[in-house]
């Protein structure tokens, strides 16, 4: 089984970092900070090494979430440590939450303050850690 968020980071504005497709928008993997170690914390970290055993197995990672996902390829093959030793194949930043773009996959931009925590805006320090840690790590 197969699915491409196991290649893929999404941080949010405020540091969370859920599955990386729409349907995973609310399976938050870890919440980060400035003091996280993007690589070892997260990518090689427990929720993706469960993702990559789940789908070695044959199993949805997140049952009830990954059903529906267009990520989700059941009958392409597993490549074992694809993730692991492999690049990360996207990073995807939200580096604010109250951007001025209507997407029709996201939250309206009247009701966003309601559904997610500050800070709303990326801190740089953030976003140069993890950048930082990637890079350092040789992805």
């Amino acid at each position: 089984m197969y699915c491409a968020a196991e290649r893929r980071l999404y941080i949010k504005a405020n540091g969370e970092i859920p599955c990386w497709c729409y349907n995973g928008e609310d399976k938050i993997l870890f919440n980060s900070d400035q003091n996280t170690d993007f690589v070892k914390s997260v990518y090689l970290g427990e929720n993706y090494a469960h993702m990559r055993r789940s789908l070695e197995k044959g199993a949805a990672p997140w049952p009830g979430i990954c059903q529906g996902c267009p990520e989700m390829k059941p009958d392409v093959p597993y490549l074992k440590d694809r993730g692991v030793k492999g690049a990360i194949e996207s990073i995807q930043l939200e580096f604010s939450f109250l951007c001025n773009i209507e997407c029709v996959t996201c939250i309206p931009k009247k009701e966003r303050k309601v559904q997610k925590s500050p800070p709303y805006n990326m801190p740089y320090d953030l976003l140069k850690k993890a950048m930082d840690d990637i890079a350092g790590a040789g992805y």
